[in-house]
């Protein structure tokens, strides 16, 4: 399960998209992630939330190396359920253990249970998208960069999202001035 809580919090996914990867999404040969669907109520498969929902997320290396583990776990999964698995048209990665995709409440109570674990202090699964968005533009990446990884869209969208970070941001610009104010000029 740590590999789904993963895709939130590097890859800033939604809940929605990432139940509805398959196998066929992911391109191990160039980092990528393919965004083409989501999942709704009712186990049904959709587009995504918007037009420029449908993208490519590169993700590091590490995540596939770690993706690359936990697909041999699912072909032992499928070849061990044999006929009882469910699902015959997709090859779903996060499943309820016989190929149908998770309830969409499923990630979100894991994620409750791993938290209470740990004795984390309650974040909501869908605040990693945000937690990942928000250390990007810390990084310096730019907002049009995180609209479009985020599949925002319209770059207003993220901006009025993340305004609370670029505030920061641009007080830390203001802070960079100081060291050009009257006092660096030689006497």
């Amino acid at each position: 399960m740590a590999i789904i809580f993963i895709s939130y919090m590097i890859g800033g996914l939604r809940r929605s998209e990432s139940l509805a990867l398959e196998w066929s999404d992911i391109d191990y040969d160039d980092n990528s992630i393919f965004v083409r669907k989501s999942i709704a109520a009712g186990q049904k498969i959709k587009p995504p939330k918007t037009k420029q929902s449908i993208r490519k997320v590169r993700m590091p290396k590490w995540y596939f190396d770690e993706l690359s583990k936990f697909e041999i776990i699912w072909n032992e999964e499928k070849e061990t359920a044999g006929q009882k698995w469910e699902e015959r048209k997709h090859s779903f990665i996060f499943h309820n253990g016989l190929g149908k995709p998770f309830y969409r409440t499923v990630p979100s109570q894991r994620w409750l249970q791993f938290i209470r674990a740990n004795n984390l202090p309650h974040i909501r699964l869908h605040d990693l998208r945000h937690t990942v968005a928000t250390l990007l533009l810390e990084e310096g990446v730019r907002l049009k960069v995180i609209q479009e990884r985020h599949g925002h869209a319209n770059y207003q969208t993220t901006a009025d999202i993340y305004s609370h970070v670029t505030k920061r941001l641009t007080e830390d610009a203001v802070d960079k001035f100081e060291k050009f104010g009257p006092q660096s000029v030689p006497k």
